[in-house]
């Protein structure tokens, strides 16, 4: 028994790839709207663009935090001057 392909299967697959396509599109406005919030920050005034600006560099700096995890990568830490203890007196 063969199984017939049904006709909304192209309908079905037309919607998937617009929905697609729009969704890398709005990515892709909200990346470059948040590298011109970061790159020229003085000149924003419209919160979302900002807020696009935050959330493009919170992104990235994800994402280059995973790849030092991935990597191995040490990372360097702060310790405190040693200072002479204080015995009371």
């Amino acid at each position: 028994m063969r199984l017939m392909p049904r006709k909304n299967s192209t309908r079905v697959e037309s919607a998937r790839a617009a929905s697609l396509t729009l969704t890398i599109a709005m990515v892709a406005a909200g990346l470059l709207s948040g590298a011109a919030a970061i790159k020229y920050p003085s000149s924003i005034t419209f919160k979302p663009l900002a807020f696009a600006g935050f959330i493009a560099a919170a992104m990235c700096a994800g994402w280059l935090a995973w790849f030092d995890a991935i990597r191995g990568a040490r990372m360097v830490t702060w310790d405190p001057t040693p200072r002479p203890t204080v015995t009371p007196g």
